[in-house]
């Protein structure tokens, strides 16, 4: 997670410091091969599952909010519209390319809107466009950019991707970051 400190206030403005992230966000990421981006999604599940062990729910998880550290290592950013676990208030909605249903419906805070969420992410990252994007037709775009070779690559690493989050839901405590882990 990205790590902020304690604001500083003037007069005139009021300063939020947070350590520099130097390696830009994960926009960069979107269409790179499935073995990059899977390391990427286990730190930005174990980021979650830390959250989510503090009853925080990030609920916008996108490209944009993930930043990247020096190193390349993510840095979940921006809980703008994050929540207490079961809060109902009606905070910012997020992103409505990675909101989860129950979100958008406006029910309470879960952390499975960031389960949802980091399933989004991946398919974004994997095939470079967000699930239900507006206006894009996948396979016209595949054959103008080139691109269809590279799409049948993306749609394997989708699907060993989500095999590898659904494993995590295999025993009580199993998590996706250890399931991920041990393949």
């Amino acid at each position: 997670m990205l790590r902020v400190y304690e604001p500083v206030r003037a007069a005139d403005a009021t300063v939020l410091p947070m350590v520099f992230a130097a390696g830009g966000d994960l926009r960069q990421m979107r269409g790179a091969p499935y073995t990059k981006i899977l390391p990427l999604l286990i730190d930005i599940a174990a980021a979650l599952e830390h959250a989510h062990s503090r009853r925080i729910v990030h609920r916008d998880l996108k490209p944009s909010n993930i930043l990247l550290d020096g190193a390349g290592r993510p840095l979940l950013a921006d809980f703008g519209a994050g929540a207490s676990e079961g809060d109902n208030s009606s905070g910012p909605p997020g992103s409505p390319f990675s909101a989860s249903p129950q979100q958008l419906a406006g029910e309470p805070a879960r952390p499975t809107d960031d389960i949802y969420g980091l399933g989004a992410l991946a398919y974004e990252l994997l095939s470079g466009y967000p699930p239900f994007y507006p206006g894009v037709r996948r396979e016209e775009d595949r054959h103008r950019t080139g691109a269809a070779a590279q799409a049948g690559q993306a749609d394997t690493a989708a699907a060993r991707t989500a095999g590898v989050l659904v494993v995590g839901q295999a025993g009580p405590r199993a998590s996706a970051v250890d399931a991920a882990r041990r393949r």
